[in-house]
C-alpha cells in the first residue's frame, strides 16, 4: 500500500512537471508570434508610411514643378520685340530691370540642358524651345546687339555698377542659348563685338571687390572659349 501511494505521488509529480513544461512551451510560443506579430505590424506600418511618404513627395514634386512652370510662363518674354522694348532705353533703372528680365528668360532657355533632358516634359519642353526661338527672332536683328552695346557703354561710362556686373552674365547666358548650328553666327558676331570693344570691362570686372561682377565676367570669359567648340578660344 506504501509502495501504491509512493508511485502515485511520484506520478503526480510528473504530471505536474510536465504540466508546467507544456504550459511553459505554449508561453513562450505565444510570446514568440505576439512579438512576431508585433514585428509585422510594426513592418508593415514603415511600409505604409514609407509608401505615404513616397507619394506625398512626389506630389510635392509635382506640385513645385506647376509653379515653377507657371513662374517662368509669367516672366519669359512671348515676342522678339518684347526683348527690344526691354533694352530700348537709356534710363539706368530701366535698364537694369531690362536685362534682368532677359536674365531670367535666358535661365528658361539653358535651364534643361545635359543630363536633365530627360527629366523634361512635353509642355515645359514646348515652352522652352518657343522661348529660344525669341531670342533667335531677336539675335537676328542687327540692332539687338547694339542694345547690348549701347548699355554696356553706358554703365561704364556713368559708373552703374550693378549694371557693369549684369551685362556680362547675360551675354554668357546669350553664348549658351545660341551655340547650336542654327544660330553660331550670331554668336560670332556676339563674340567679336565683345573681343572689340569690351575686353577691358571684363579685366576691370575680374579686379574688383564685387563678388557678383567678378563671377558674370568669368563666366562669359567662359562661355566664349568653349563656344562652338573652342572656336574662339586662342583669339
Amino acid at each position: 500500500m506504501g509502495v501504491a501511494e509512493t508511485n502515485s505521488s511520484s506520478s503526480s509529480k510528473h504530471d505536474a512537471k510536465r504540466k508546467r513544461s507544456t504550459e511553459g512551451k505554449n508561453k513562450d510560443q505565444s510570446s514568440k508570434k505576439k512579438a512576431e506579430d508585433s514585428a509585422t505590424k510594426r513592418a508593415k506600418s514603415i511600409e505604409e508610411a514609407d509608401a505615404v511618404s513616397a507619394v506625398s513627395a512626389e506630389q510635392v514634386r509635382v506640385i513645385s514643378a506647376k509653379e515653377e512652370f507657371e513662374k517662368d510662363m509669367q516672366i519669359s518674354f512671348k515676342h522678339s520685340e518684347d526683348i527690344a522694348q526691354a533694352l530700348d532705353t537709356t534710363n539706368s533703372d530701366l535698364l537694369i530691370q531690362g536685362f534682368t528680365h532677359l536674365r531670367e528668360h535666358l535661365k528658361i532657355c539653358n535651364q534643361w540642358g545635359g543630363n536633365r533632358s530627360a527629366e523634361e516634359g512635353a509642355e515645359q519642353r514646348a515652352h522652352r524651345e518657343q522661348c529660344q526661338r525669341v531670342v533667335y527672332h531677336w539675335a537676328e536683328n542687327s540692332e539687338g546687339f547694339q542694345a547690348i552695346e549701347s548699355a554696356w557703354q553706358q554703365a561704364h561710362t556713368n559708373s552703374i555698377a550693378r549694371l557693369d556686373g549684369l551685362i556680362p552674365g547675360v551675354v554668357g547666358g546669350l553664348l549658351v542659348c545660341l551655340d547650336n548650328a542654327g544660330t553660331m553666327k550670331f554668336g560670332n558676331r556676339l563674340i567679336r563685338m565683345v573681343l572689340d570693344k569690351f575686353l577691358k570691362s571684363i579685366y576691370r570686372s575680374l579686379n574688383t571687390a564685387r563678388s557678383t561682377a567678378c563671377a558674370s565676367a568669368l563666366q562669359l570669359l567662359y562661355q566664349m572659349v568653349v563656344f562652338a567648340r573652342g572656336e574662339h578660344a586662342d583669339e
